[in-house]
């Protein structure tokens, strides 16, 4: 029994419709760029044209084929080959699927760009019936290791159920973190309660990170049955910090910095406890918690500053100079300010799209300026 596997036609029209791409700006560079700009420019067509090459080489020549005999992987860069007796198993990942050797004297197959495999779940699935997953052993030891942990409960059942409950905790934390952050991306709310929220949501993640009886981790790997927090988390800090960016602007950061060092190293402090009181302590999730803390200093203190000044503002009038939209994976939309009250220069300020289409040229808006909680001076726009 043998069988062969090459990449999908689709792929095989994209990666083509590439190199013919790389191969037309090559030549377009060497009939126009090379002479007047010497050697230098004459490096970066070849580049293209050589890798334009290698594309379609390695279009015509990669293939994996499995069969009773092993498993055997070509590419433009040659043949690697594993016979079964020798395979100890095979990982799928991310971006490659790993076969890996039994023995430390042979080299594993890597298969990079494996969803470009046509019928890759044929593949997976027969890999999976000659070969051991282990990444599902890995997990399956794990879990069992887990599930002895008597901190979970006295009973194998009880412990089954508390890791259960645990994962749906961090599932339904993990899922409105993600979903706020699209919502505040795209929505732009402005509501009375939403500071409040924001401040809040993070600081469930890491008390439930802390109080998780170990269980729950900040992060954990793909095949891993620890559940986690840190997607969550990470997605209500962007959060918090991008709707306390797009609605206010902070017209003096001189006192800005005092509270975001102390809210900042409050929360790294927190999470460092709360990580090195496990057994082993992870570089990637202290790493992770820098940047949590660094993000909820910024954007807690935001918060703080703008979200509960209720004072009435000092209202300027300002005209608007130009405007322009920007494209990226948003839509932004930009209008530049004249000079108003003290401050004697123009600025570039992001709105909303109804505030830009109700703001044309030479306009004026109301600048309403406030002190702010923190004493940091902010203002905010309104026609």
């Amino acid at each position: 029994m043998e069988q062969e596997f090459t990449t999908s036609t689709f792929f095989k029209i994209l990666y083509g419709f590439l190199a013919i791409i790389l191969i037309g700006f090559a030549i377009f560079f060497f009939n126009n760029g090379t002479g007047k700009a010497g050697p230098a420019l004459f490096i970066f067509p070849v580049v293209m044209l050589a890798l334009a090459v290698v594309i379609i080489i390695n279009l015509y020549k990669r293939k994996v084929v499995v069969s009773d005999y092993g498993v055997a992987y070509t590419s433009v860069w040659g043949t690697k080959e594993l016979v079964k007796t020798d395979i100890k198993g095979f990982r799928i990942g991310d971006k490659a699927t790993v076969i890996e050797p039994a023995a430390d004297g042979y080299s594993k197959i890597t298969i990079r760009d494996f969803s470009s495999i046509g019928n890759s779940k044929d593949l997976i699935a027969l890999l999976g019936y000659s070969y051991s997953d282990l990444n599902k052993i890995e997990y399956d030891e794990q879990k069992e290791l887990l599930l002895q942990d008597e901190e979970l409960g006295r009973t194998a059942e009880d412990r089954a159920g508390k890791l259960k409950t645990l994962s749906r905790y961090t599932t339904i934390f993990s899922t409105v973190g993600f979903v706020m952050f699209f919502v505040i991306l795209y929505l732009r709310l402005n509501h009375p309660l939403l500071p409040v929220f924001l401040l809040i949501y993070p600081l469930i993640g890491i008390l439930l990170f802390g109080f998780g009886k170990g269980v729950i981790r900040l992060f954990s790997k793909k095949n891993s049955p620890y559940p986690a927090v840190g997607i969550g988390t990470v997605f209500s800090v962007i959060a918090l910090v991008f709707q306390a960016m797009i609605n206010d602007q902070v017209l003096d950061y001189h006192n800005f910095w005092t509270p975001f060092f102390v809210i900042g190293i409050m929360v790294l402090v927190l999470l460092c406890a709360m990580i090195f009181k496990r057994p082993a302590a992870k570089t990637g999730e202290l790493i992770f918690a820098l940047l949590i803390a660094v993000g909820y200093g910024w954007g807690g203190t935001l918060q703080v500053n703008c979200g509960f000044d209720n004072a009435s503002p000092q209202v300027y009038k300002a005209t608007v100079l130009t405007h322009h939209i920007s494209h990226g994976k948003t839509t932004s939309y930009h209008i530049l300010l004249s000079e108003w009250g003290q401050h004697n220069q123009t600025e570039s300020v992001t709105v909303s799209q109804s505030f830009y289409e109700n703001a044309p040229l030479n306009s004026q808006v109301n600048v309403n300026l406030k002190k702010g909680v923190l004493n940091i001076p902010w203002y905010y726009l309104t026609l």
